[in-house]
């Protein structure tokens, strides 16, 4: 979860002493989300608009210094809160925490999967001696019996049907004697960040690889993380088509909130959707109706 922070002496800071109340509002609205997206302070005009905010609003936050306009990525209108950095963490310094604290749960689960297999090779590790004193039929090195402790071929990149993408703990380790699921995962997810795979997309990976059953391997995980990725991709384009289009409503002079612009046909009230494109030269041998114009 993300938080907002705002200053306990912000209530009487010069600079929004004499701000509206609802200018304020929407100050922290748009610092929530901001906070949550990971935007670095920076909100599309759009969003701005969905969350209520009016244009009074907005000018007073950018006349009293806690806005100024900017654009997007992608040129979209914007606005940026000043100064974000000096009070709010960036998006990489959130990435490092997150980064940070997977390696911790990650060295915590070897720890427990260690502190197991020592346990396991005291108390059931030990193959009984059969009556004549020997150890008939028992393999050799059988060492413990696989489970998801302690796994078996099929565990990891094995036998199973799931596909390796090229990676196995043996290769990771570079030529490691043990098969270690936890750093035949931790080289799975290290080739999706090499690949370019966003950290969020990785996470996302890893948790409904966690939500699996067992069997499951390097390769499951990287398919899972695959999977996440895309679907991050897709919403990004999806957020960047809605955005486009909010922002050309937005600039459009013609049309009205909704996009439709208020006309007449045969001196009856209509309603026609607006392609936000500045209209066509006036043609006195044109006998093309208006509202086909604007279609």
């Amino acid at each position: 979860m993300s938080w907002f922070k705002v200053d306990d002496g912000f209530y009487d800071h010069p600079k929004v002493e004499e701000l509206p109340n609802a200018a304020v509002g929407l100050w922290v609205k748009a610092g929530t989300w901001c906070a949550k997206h990971e935007t670095d302070g920076v909100i599309p005009a759009s969003r701005v608009k969905a969350l209520k905010g009016t244009a009074s609003q907005i000018r007073a936050l950018i006349e009293c210094g806690l806005w100024c306009e900017t654009t997007t990525s992608l040129g979209a209108k914007a606005y940026s809160f000043r100064d974000w950095l000096d009070y709010q963490p960036s998006r990489e310094e959130r990435e490092e925490e997150r980064a940070s604290w997977r390696e911790k749960k990650r060295k915590s689960r070897r720890q427990k999967l260690d502190n197991r297999r020592k346990s396991e090779n005291v108390h059931g590790g030990v193959p009984e001696m059969s009556p004549e004193g020997t150890n008939e039929g028992v393999p050799e090195m059988s060492g413990t019996i696989p489970g998801p402790a302690r796994p078996g071929p099929s565990y990891i990149g094995g036998t199973t049907s799931q596909p390796s993408y090229g990676g196995t703990a043996r290769e990771a380790g570079g030529g490691a004697e043990e098969h270690d699921p936890l750093d035949a995962l931790a080289a799975a997810a290290q080739r999706a960040r090499d690949a370019g795979i966003s950290e969020r997309a990785i996470t996302a990976g890893t948790r409904e690889f966690d939500r699996r059953p067992h069997p499951k391997g390097p390769g499951l995980l990287r398919a899972l993380i695959d999977d996440a990725w895309r679907d991050e991709q897709t919403a990004a384009r999806t957020l960047a088509t809605i955005d486009a289009r909010r922002s050309a409503r937005d600039e459009c002079e013609r049309c009205n909130d909704q996009g439709f612009i208020e006309t007449t046909i045969d001196g009856h009230p209509a309603v026609i959707r607006c392609n936000h494109q500045p209209p066509a030269d006036l043609d006195p041998d044109d006998d093309t109706p208006p509202w086909e114009k604007h279609a």
